[in-house]
């Protein structure tokens, strides 16, 4: 498999090069010089594999067995899949109606529902939620960060080199690159910048009370997005980059957009298996012949909170490459640039809005590159044009046939911070099921699709199998907890659990037990706060003693001493 500019300035290069550099030379992203194919034969194969075996031949058709054998990529999967928390990796629930007596939140509720609506809910396929979160940080980025930094590591210990990776961050990219390479990745660095005052405070502390030589940590003032264009810049200045190993691994890097189309084949293969297993007519073992039946007898939609659009780019590359996708459903918050270019026609930056959805805010997606490049069949030349009008910030009016393409694949939506607050509440009413804001704005772009005369209306054909991608835990919003005794019990429960896990994996018994929290600190199930929170601040924290900086530990181990803690601990 070889990888080519969306622009056409770089000859083809293999995965690893493409993966070290980051951008293109000529200012494009890497995309494939050529998809693979997902045969129904092959998807038959991986219809009751585990989540692991499905990442596994996932990524073998992207990349190449001559720079990274099957041994080598097994154990990269293998190892980045270990740590997380469920041991489905990442299962994939259905939203279900509440049956019998309901928590007195939901009996007072407006939302409450009648027995004919729970009929109507139970005759078709239920929504399905493929939760992306269990893994360190507690949000998607850990699938993809943790594959890529291995990566990293594998390619620069095979070629000699030092990986400093730059990281832009809104909220959940950074902690997932830190925590992927603070104690595995020794030819890797990691400098994490994040904007003041737009991310969670437990996104803030999973990146600051982090205390490993190969991570820094640096606020700034401004926006999401705001660091793109220098991170761009310095990616683009060659000598510069060469001299420092300087890459990124935010979703420019075409090893996240890789290594994200394994939970896109993996939604897929469960939201089929779940509707299949609605109408009672599912197989454990299908030919290719019983699983083209199934996709023809069933309407697969994927849902996916969008913000930069790595997410998207992944499963529109599944699409291209043979997945039989009815339609990804691209869902934005009140940033809806990807809305008004496929509805207007219209690509152009507007000044950012403050949501409750941070990590999805952006002004420009610059993954919609590669959405162009898909839409023009991979004439670089328009889509080198298009993108110097964009670079030079002009308004770029999107052409009738790429406009046919991506109508043809996609719907999108957005929803507003009061729509995406409702839909948390209500969706906890009518399932017991706690979402974050990220998930929210994808349940609610589909509950307005799905109504009378929206795009996925009732018309007659196939069932509908919708599956929504839940990106973060609902911890990670800051946003208050649900107001009923059952949600409550649930997150105290889960509290107990991971600090139970992260006490074992990070700082070893003796020190769990000596752990007193300070008055005023929030509790929360992160390593971080329980582990290395410390009254002498860490790298872009504020200094002892000061506001926003507390003592959630007593004799916590310092500096090198937690590394080696934990190291020991997991060795």
């Amino acid at each position: 498999m070889r990888y080519v500019s969306s622009r056409g300035g770089v000859a083809p290069t293999l995965f690893g090069d493409a993966l070290l550099a980051g951008y293109c030379a000529d200012g494009g992203l890497y995309v494939p010089e050529a998809m693979p194919h997902m045969s129904a034969e092959w998807l038959a194969g991986l219809a009751s594999a585990d989540f692991v075996t499905v990442a596994e031949a996932t990524l073998r058709l992207f990349v190449g067995s001559e720079e990274v054998s099957d041994g080598e990529l097994a154990g990269l999967v293998h190892a980045a899949f270990a740590t997380f928390h469920h041991p489905e990796v990442l299962p994939v629930v259905a939203l279900r109606p509440i049956a019998g007596e309901m928590p007195q939140c939901v009996k007072t509720s407006p939302a409450q529902k009648t027995e004919t609506w729970l009929q109507q809910q139970r005759s078709a396929p239920p929504t399905m939620i493929a939760e992306l979160f269990h893994g360190q940080t507690l949000a998607f980025k850990d699938i993809g960060q943790g594959l890529v930094c291995s990566l990293l590591e594998l390619f620069a210990r095979k070629r000699n080199l030092k990986v400093h990776v730059l990281v832009s961050t809104t909220g959940d990219t950074g902690p997932a690159a830190i925590e992927a390479t603070r104690f595995h990745c020794k030819e890797v660095q990691v400098t994490a910048a994040f904007p003041l005052g737009r991310i969670s405070e437990l996104q803030r502390r999973q990146m600051t009370t982090v205390r490993a030589p190969n991570i820094r940590v640096l606020p700034f003032e401004g926006e999401g997005d705001d660091l793109d264009a220098p991170i761009k810049a310095l990616s683009l200045d060659l000598p510069f980059r060469q001299k420092h190993g300087l890459c990124s691994i935010n979703s420019i890097n075409v090893g996240r957009v890789v290594t994200q189309t394994a939970h896109h084949v993996w939604a897929f293969l469960r939201a089929l298996e779940g509707a299949h297993s609605h109408a009672q007519s599912v197989t454990d073992a299908p030919t290719a012949a019983d699983f083209a039946e199934r996709t023809r007898l069933c309407r697969v939609v994927i849902i996916i909170p969008t913000g930069a659009m790595g997410n998207s780019a992944a499963g529109l590359w599944c699409v291209a490459s043979g997945l039989p996708v009815y339609k990804l459903v691209l869902a934005t918050n009140a940033n809806d640039a990807v809305v008004r270019a496929v509805r207007d026609a219209m690509l152009e930056r507007q000044p950012m809005a403050h949501t409750v959805s941070e990590a999805m805010n952006t002004q420009l997606p610059y993954n919609f590159e590669r959405l162009l490049h898909l839409a023009a069949n991979g004439d670089c030349s328009r889509v080198r044009a298009w993108m110097a009008a964009v670079d030079r910030n002009e308004p770029l009016q999107l052409e009738e046939d790429v406009l046919f393409w991506l109508r043809e694949r996609l719907l999108v939506g957005a929803a507003d911070n009061e729509k995406t607050l409702k839909c948390i509440r209500s969706t906890w009413a009518e399932y017991a099921y706690a979402i974050d804001p990220h998930t929210a704005v994808g349940l609610e772009v589909l509950a307005v699709m799905r109504q009378p005369g929206g795009s996925l209306a009732e018309d007659g054909g196939p069932p509908l199998a919708p599956v929504c991608l839940a990106t973060a835990h609902p911890c990670k919003s800051g946003l208050p907890r649900p107001a009923c005794p059952r949600a409550r019990v649930g997150w105290r429960r889960w509290r107990r659990r991971r600090a139970r896990h992260y006490a074992r994996a990070r700082t070893g018994p003796r020190d769990c037990e000596r752990s007193s929290r300070a008055p005023g600190c929030p509790v929360n199930g992160t390593a971080l706060v329980i582990a290395c929170e410390t009254a002498s601040g860490a790298c872009g924290t504020a200094p002892e003693n000061s506001p926003g900086s507390p003592v959630c530990m007593r004799n916590a181990p310092r500096g090198g001493e937690l590394a080696r803690a934990a190291l020991r601990t997991i060795s």
